[in-house]
């Protein structure tokens, strides 16, 4: 089961910062799209939207989408960090193909990023995608209709792809990951804060155990 997630980028300081983020030297590993340089990926996108007139609003007083944020953040359970199938070189195949999928037109750049929960001290990989606003083949804006429905569709896209893949579906009403279900309930919070340690603490315990033991396992 896979995450999805988008932020629409619309001003300058949101679209340094995000520069900043994609461009990262912690990335685990980089890929790109219809871009001829993809270590200046940042200027060839910008001046695509002047050429095209979309570096500015589409009508006076509104706010004006130049980028698209996307975020694939993948199961721990599934994620090679904590025993899964999810290699690093897997979830950048996984990110290529969703991106040149859905959005084959697009200048893109995407990283990969081994992200820490401090709550729980689990990690699992995300992919985080820069997706360029102009389409090459129309010249026109990306435009996927109304917010929610997007949002619908995307969700659908990579439900396909997670049945292609192989990777757990994500179901209604329960934890959908076992090893971020680790994270301590504020009931915990409160027993850790009196020195009392929950029967659940044991057991996160006993699972960190038992997925440093199959890491450490050769492979077959």
């Amino acid at each position: 089961m896979t995450a999805i997630k988008q932020v629409s980028v619309t001003t300058a300081g949101h679209a340094s910062n995000l520069g900043k983020y994609l461009n990262d030297e912690r990335a685990l590993a980089r890929g790109s799209q219809n871009l001829s340089n993809e270590e200046k990926w940042e200027a060839e996108m910008a001046r695509t939207r002047a050429a095209y007139g979309h570096d500015a609003p589409s009508r006076a007083g509104a706010a004006n989408t130049v980028m698209y944020h996307q975020v694939l953040g993948f199961n721990p359970d599934e994620c090679s960090c904590n025993g899964g199938k999810m290699t690093p070189e897997k979830c950048m195949e996984y990110a290529k193909e969703y991106v040149s999928t859905r959005y084959p037109n697009q200048e893109a750049v995407w990283v990969l990023h081994q992200e820490h929960c401090a709550a729980d001290g689990t990690d699992r990989y995300a992919v985080h995608i820069g997706i360029n606003r102009t389409d090459l083949e129309t010249g026109n804006r990306l435009n996927e209709g109304r917010s929610k429905n997007a949002k619908i569709e995307r969700a659908n896209a990579v439900r396909d792809m997670d049945r292609k893949h192989g990777l757990a579906q994500m179901r209604e009403g329960e934890r959908n990951s076992r090893v971020h279900a680790r994270q301590p309930s504020r009931a915990e919070k409160e027993m850790a804060a009196r020195g009392v340690r929950s029967d659940k603490s044991y057991m996160r315990d006993a699972i960190r155990a038992s997925v440093s033991e199959v890491k450490a396992q050769p492979e077959t």
